[in-house]
């Protein structure tokens, strides 16, 4: 892979010091207990996942990790279909066996030191933020919204091949990215249980409307349509700073629509965008007060329908984003935090299908008891705006040392029009069981 050669090429003349093996397997069933259509229960999914990590070390300090996932899914109407995948590179796509059953190359890289210099080239994740529950600066890598929030945030994030690199200045830490990579966000195709329904989000189209759809291409001109990033964090008077630039293609699909002739015109495509962004965090006794905050020069949020046509670039505008989080750990085993969300866009309100500006509030709540061998954990996103929202608990019971048994409620709720009441027919229990193998 064209991604991964330079990688090789740091490896090639030595020899391997050790190679550890390791998996995990992992088996779920999830029942949705709540769909108010038609007052019936039904299986939604049942996934059986087995993932293959190797490790391996050079006499030259380097290191070689990969991540490989086999799937099947003997219930799936999270992705009934076999997805076209038409939103990843043709580098970072899975492989669909059949329609039940994929491979996925989830991380594959080579990272270590040249003297003060850190070096990680390959298929990785890059986390730029530390938000519960929804991103603010945690955009570089693209997500997989196949169970929208309800599954973890390392599980949906798409790893990208990435050249990432680190080095020190002064008393700060520069990181420089360069990807190549043209993968975008991945979202549930028609007839999955987490298709975007929501009219804040897509166009509300009617049964008498003739409508045109016009969708660009997906960039992938290997230098032009890459992106760059750096990234400079230290510790200033005991906060921990972080001041970020990313440029890049935006992972979310855009969506203009105008009228003319007596027919709905849509257009998709996606448009370049330059991140500027800053986080703070600091610990007081018990309490971090962390923030994170974001501009964005080029945003398209879904508009009301104009009467002119216009290009994406024109229907682009600017946002300000961020969150504000509190967390406590006064008490043992414990984990309380709260966070407030912010996002604000320019120009004229009518023109867009969301409000002007945006509120929403999480908490969280995590406790482990019995030296760790049971925890539970609670969260709730809630939108101050459309009143809808998203709440989990999930409780997990560590059986073995390489078993643990998993359970989890995943509740949305709020009118269907909302980001969060869209799925609130997909309210669902899950039941578990993981084992790990070396």
């Amino acid at each position: 892979m064209r991604y991964s050669a330079v990688a090789f090429l740091l490896v090639a003349n030595v020899s391997f010091a050790e190679i550890d093996i390791r998996g995990i397997f992992d088996t779920q069933a999830s029942y949705v207990v709540d769909n108010t259509e038609n007052y019936s229960s039904r299986l939604q999914n049942f996934d059986n996942r087995l993932g293959v990590e190797i490790e391996s070390s050079f006499d030259n300090g380097f290191r070689f990790y990969s991540e490989t996932v086999l799937r099947y899914e003997s219930t799936d109407n999270l992705e009934p279909y076999r997805p076209t995948q038409d939103s990843s590179d043709k580098l970072n796509r899975r492989w669909l066996i059949d329609s039940k059953t994929e491979l996925e190359l989830r991380e594959f890289y080579v990272d270590g030191y040249i003297e003060d210099v850190f070096i990680r080239l390959g298929k990785q994740q890059v986390v730029w933020g530390q938000a519960d529950g929804l991103q603010v600066l945690d955009v570089v890598n693209p997500l997989r919204y196949r169970e929208f929030i309800s599954d973890d945030l390392e599980d949906r994030r798409i790893p990208l091949w990435t050249a990432n690199v680190e080095f020190p200045v002064r008393d700060w830490t520069m990181q420089l990215l360069w990807i190549p990579d043209q993968t975008y966000h991945a979202y549930p195709e028609a007839g999955a249980s987490y298709q975007v329904r929501s009219t804040k989000l897509t166009p509300l189209l009617t049964g008498n409307q003739q409508v045109l759809f016009e969708r660009q291409e997906k960039p992938d001109r290997f230098w032009q349509d890459s992106d760059y990033g750096m990234r400079l964090t230290g510790f200033v008077s005991g906060w921990d700073v972080g001041l970020g630039y990313l440029n890049q293609i935006n992972n979310g699909r855009a969506v203009a629509q105008f009228t003319g002739d007596d027919v709905l015109h849509i257009r998709t495509g996606y448009v370049r965008t330059h991140l500027l962004g800053a986080t703070v965090a600091k610990a007081f006794g018990s309490v971090t007060v962390r923030s994170e905050l974001g501009y964005l020069s080029d945003t398209v949020p879904l508009g009301v329908p104009s009467t002119s046509p216009a290009t994406l670039e024109q229907s682009a505008t600017r946002e300000f984003k961020g969150v504000i989080g509190l967390d406590y750990n006064g008490i043992s085993d414990t984990l309380l935090s709260a966070q407030w969300f912010l996002s604000h866009i320019a120009g004229e309100s009518h023109a867009y299908v969301r409000d002007k500006q945006e509120q929403q509030v999480s908490f969280l709540v995590k406790r482990d008891f019995y030296n760790q061998t049971f925890s539970l954990e609670g969260l709730l996103v809630h939108s101050l705006n459309d009143a809808d929202g998203y709440w989990n608990i999930s409780a997990n019971y560590r059986y073995r040392s390489n078993i643990t048994l998993i359970s989890q409620i995943d509740r949305y709720y709020g009118a269907r029009e909302g980001v969060f009441g869209q799925f609130r027919d997909q309210s669902r229990v899950s039941i578990g069981l993981s084992y790990a193998f070396q």
